[in-house]
């Protein structure tokens, strides 16, 4: 289920894609982590929240709804994704290409089986303290079926010696609404604010012992 919190009497007319588009939802959760804090979550893992607060853009009734300045942003028309974020929509042109999305994420199409897939980056970040991560497929994101990413790391502090370890828990949540070739325009200028209650199809986790 989804809510959706915005003023009233901002729709406007629909406008057609010159090129159709697939939307997905992309967020992200963090929680930083100290050393005596993480003691007591050896047993159990963060608590994340089930209810997204997404920025930009909305889907409700198989309907998209996306402010002006997206619409009529340069990039607009060239791209064939769109992610809705907690900071906004986000704009890929993914079909002919893997293209990273995030610093831990790539998104690739996969034409044969008209597909997306979505990879682990091989990242320094995610790489420290001698884990080793390599780049692989993490999953298919199949209409509908939503995707929760479970993923940690530490700081670089601790070989210092002045600063305390923070280790940071991440929580990813991907979902595909499918293709669209036509939104309504909202006419406003600032975020329209989603309350989007996560459908978890599979969960993966990445979590790595960390010292």
């Amino acid at each position: 289920m989804s809510q959706f919190y915005a003023p009233r009497k901002i729709f406007m007319n629909k406008q057609l894609f010159s090129k159709p588009k697939v939307v997905i939802i992309g967020s992200m959760q963090m929680q930083e982590i100290t050393r005596p804090e993480r003691k007591k979550l050896l047993s159990r893992l963060p608590l994340w929240n089930q209810e997204l607060v997404l920025s930009g853009g909305f889907c409700k009734k198989s309907e998209l709804y996306l402010p002006k300045p997206i619409l009529t942003h340069e990039a607009f028309p060239l791209a064939d994704t769109l992610i809705l974020t907690e900071k906004g929509v986000k704009m890929y042109n993914i079909q002919n290409k893997k293209e990273k999305i995030h610093d831990f994420f790539s998104l690739k199409y996969d034409q044969e089986n008209e597909m997306y897939c979505l990879y682990l980056v091989k990242d320094q970040w995610l790489s420290f303290g001698g884990i080793k991560r390599n780049s692989f497929k993490i999953a298919e994101l199949a209409k509908a079926k939503g995707i929760e990413i479970l993923i940690n790391t530490k700081s670089w502090h601790s070989f210092s010696g002045r600063r305390q370890t923070i280790y940071y828990e991440y929580c990813f949540f991907f979902q595909n609404l499918g293709v669209f070739a036509e939104s309504y325009e909202l006419e406003i200028y600032r975020p329209v604010e989603m309350a989007w209650s996560k459908e978890i199809y599979k969960q993966i986790n990445l979590r790595k012992i960390l010292y």
